[in-house]
């Protein structure tokens, strides 16, 4: 069995510094060795690159103001971010294997069925949704949602929502409150 001896090694050319790869193989009769360089500074650069982005973007979805998540188009919930997770009351572990009709009334069953055909065939959408909390609250969203594709080409559904359900209930009791002044005004 032949031995291989890799390892990396920096120099500089011209003023820019270069990464190379070096490997170090043992030939048959093991009396020679043969070497290999190979430049990967670009490789290096791309995967930094790449892992920046990722962090940037796991910083962003983390950090957001709402519920941030991610599922496909069955409804498979594959990412919450911290936020939305704590406004509906669950870990990060206990919303692994979640769909989303765990998470809506029984009652929207058909318009979550109706959401998931729309987006599938016009790759955004918008609008307000009823959530349940872990507890069984009811948690109103306005969401906006838009279909992207993986690296594999299979589709996945990024979705960001905003807690409405405050404004929601007092637009009902401004409502209220304006037609029982009205009523009063007439009497």
């Amino acid at each position: 069995d032949r031995e291989q001896l890799s390892y990396t090694s920096m120099t500089e050319i011209n003023g820019e510094t270069i990464t190379i790869e070096w490997i170090i193989k043992q030939n048959e009769t093991q009396l020679d060795y043969f070497c290999f360089g190979r430049n990967i500074t670009e490789e290096l650069q791309q995967h930094l690159q790449l892992e920046k982005s990722e962090r940037k973007f796991k910083d962003f979805f983390e950090n957001a103001i709402g519920l941030m998540s991610i599922h496909d188009l069955d409804g498979n919930i594959l990412a919450v971010n911290k936020k939305g997770r704590e406004l509906l009351e669950f870990d990060e572990e206990e919303m692994s294997g979640i769909n989303l009709k765990d998470l809506i009334p029984q009652r929207n069953h058909a318009l979550l069925k109706e959401y998931l055909q729309r987006i599938a065939h016009q790759k955004e959408d918008l609008g307000n949704m009823i959530l349940l909390t872990k507890s069984g609250e009811e948690v109103i969203w306005m969401y906006h949602n838009l279909v992207m594709i993986d690296e594999e080409g299979l589709p996945y559904i990024v979705s960001s929502a905003l807690n409405i359900t405050n404004r929601n209930n007092l637009e009902k009791e401004l409502t209220y409150a304006k037609k029982t002044l009205e009523y009063t005004v007439e009497v």
